[in-house]
């Protein structure tokens, strides 16, 4: 006897022995067989060939094979899911998996999806005209449930499958549809936390500009404060100095007065003494009197001077400190703005 197998669409051309798959089906090692479908799902497509005196004894798939074990029904689910044409594929005795399941007692689980597979085996008799049904009657295997569903008609099952598979379609598009209404809800809240985040780090920026704002402004403060400490000493030191100036004038003025009156009276005296010496007295007087207006011209033009420069540096520091506060104030009213910004950005954030 050769065993072999082969492909459906190329005939036997080998004889290597049965495929992996075929033998853990007819071992029965279920969990082993649906993991090996799992890596080689095109082994469902294969025919396994028994030859005796090179004749064909049996032709069978991997599914009719596992109908004749009473297989559990997720390894029949795993066949038809790989190759759903195999449950409408006779073997050697025209017998569909459907037979070979009712011969063999199989569940009512895995009578259902071979049916549902194909409904049309139901009305199918294989070489000695035998239906399914006629089979499960030759096996024994009256159980009511399985006669109930064996004695239905196609009809009435193809229309269950329409409706399954209507069903099924609905349920894909409604699952499609939750997917692409979750996929835009997570585009939107993606959208909404890179905005927010945008927000954040405008926020961010805003706080730091005003941050540094505030600090420039502090500086300027300081600064305004040293500017008036500064000028209010330059001042007080230029009164100082004028004072002490118009002081020393004063000093000298009253010496010069004394020493006028000195004079006047000593020209007085000298009137009385000598009459003859009046012109040159009077002549010498004038000339006192044009020494002491020129001098005080002299330092009167000297103060007027120093006064001017003095009063130069007053303007001069004065029209700086009005420039910082002007400057200042605008620093002010720029805080102000940005702050009043920053106040709008969080209430239509919020």
């Amino acid at each position: 006897m050769k065993i072999g197998h082969c492909a459906e669409s190329t005939g036997v051309k080998s004889w290597n022995g049965p495929t992996k798959l075929y033998e853990l089906i007819e071992s029965q090692k279920w969990d082993a067989s649906i993991d090996h479908l799992q890596q080689s799902p095109l082994e469902a497509h294969e025919w396994v060939v028994r030859k005796v005196n090179d004749e064909i004894t049996q032709c069978r798939l991997p599914i009719h094979e596992a109908c004749i074990h009473n297989p559990p029904a997720e390894v029949i689910a795993a066949l038809i899911k790989e190759y759903r044409g195999g449950v409408e594929k006779e073997d050697l005795n025209g017998m569909l998996p459907l037979h070979r399941a009712c011969i063999n007692g199989a569940s009512l689980d895995v009578v259902t999806r071979l049916i549902h597979a194909c409904p049309d085996a139901l009305t199918a008799k294989d070489k000695w005209g035998k239906t399914p049904r006629d089979c499960l009657t030759v096996g024994c295997n009256e159980d009511s449930d399985l006669v109930a569903a064996l004695e239905k008609t196609p009809t009435h099952y193809a229309a269950r499958i329409a409706e399954q598979r209507l069903q099924n379609t609905l349920e894909r598009k409604f699952t499609t549809m939750i997917k692409h209404i979750k996929k835009d809800a997570k585009s939107q809240q993606n959208a909404s936390d890179a905005i927010i985040k945008k927000l954040k780090e405008k926020v961010c920026k805003m706080e730091e500009i005003i941050k540094q704002h505030n600090a420039k402004e502090q500086s300027l403060r300081e600064e305004n404060t040293n500017i008036k400490a500064e000028s209010i000493k330059v001042l007080d030191e230029l009164h100082d100095e004028l004072l002490d100036e118009n002081t020393k004038i004063m000093q000298q003025l009253e010496q010069m007065q004394i020493e006028k009156e000195a004079i006047q009276k000593n020209l007085e005296d000298a009137t009385g003494r000598n009459q003859a010496l009046q012109k040159e007295n009077k002549s010498y007087k004038q000339k006192i009197t044009e020494v002491l207006n020129d001098l005080r011209d002299a330092m009167t033009h000297q103060f007027k001077e120093q006064s001017d420069k003095m009063k130069e540096k007053l303007l001069a520091s004065i029209a700086r400190n009005k420039s910082l506060q002007e400057e200042n104030n605008a620093l002010v009213r720029t805080n102000e703005m940005l702050t009043k910004q920053l106040k709008e950005q969080n209430r239509k954030k919020k």
